[in-house]
C-alpha cells in the first residue's frame, strides 16, 4: 500500500555528488559523457545516468537534451537553484550562472578541454 503522506529518504550525497555539481557549476554546463569520464571512468555509463538522475529528481539538477556538438543529441546537466545553496558563497562565486544558447556550444568544449588537461596532468604526475 503506498501512502501519499509517507516521504521518500533524502538522498544522502556523497563527497562525488558535490565534486560534480561544482564541476558544473564552474563550466555552467556538463554533457552526461563529460561528467562520467572525470568521475565514473572505471564504472559502467549506465552507472553514472542513474546518480545524475537521483540528483536531478533530487532538485539539484536540470537536464536538457542538445544537437550542438552531437547530431544524435547529447544530455547536458546545469545546476539547479538548490544545488547552489549547498556550497559556500566562496565558491558559488566562481559558478558560470545562466548559460545562453549561444554559449553552449562554447562552455561544452572548454569542459572538454579542462578534462583533456587534466588527464595531461596526471600523465605527467603534476596536480
Amino acid at each position: 500500500m503506498n501512502n501519499p503522506k509517507t516521504k521518500k529518504p533524502a538522498l544522502i550525497l556523497m563527497e562525488r555528488d558535490l565534486e560534480v555539481l561544482k564541476f558544473i557549476g564552474k563550466g555552467g554546463l556538463a554533457s552526461e559523457s563529460q561528467i562520467h569520464t572525470k568521475y565514473w571512468s572505471g564504472a559502467k555509463e549506465q552507472t553514472c545516468r542513474e546518480r545524475l538522475e537521483k540528483l536531478q529528481k533530487a532538485g539539484l539538477l536540470k537536464t536538457q537534451l542538445i544537437t550542438t556538438l552531437n547530431p544524435k543529441g547529447e544530455l547536458i546537466f546545469t545546476l539547479e537553484p538548490a544545488a547552489y545553496k549547498l556550497f559556500s558563497r566562496a565558491i558559488q562565486d566562481r559558478f558560470f550562472n545562466n548559460v545562453t544558447n549561444s554559449e553552449v556550444k562554447q562552455q561544452l568544449l572548454a569542459q572538454e578541454a579542462l578534462l583533456k588537461q587534466e588527464q595531461e596532468w596526471a600523465a605527467q604526475g603534476k596536480k
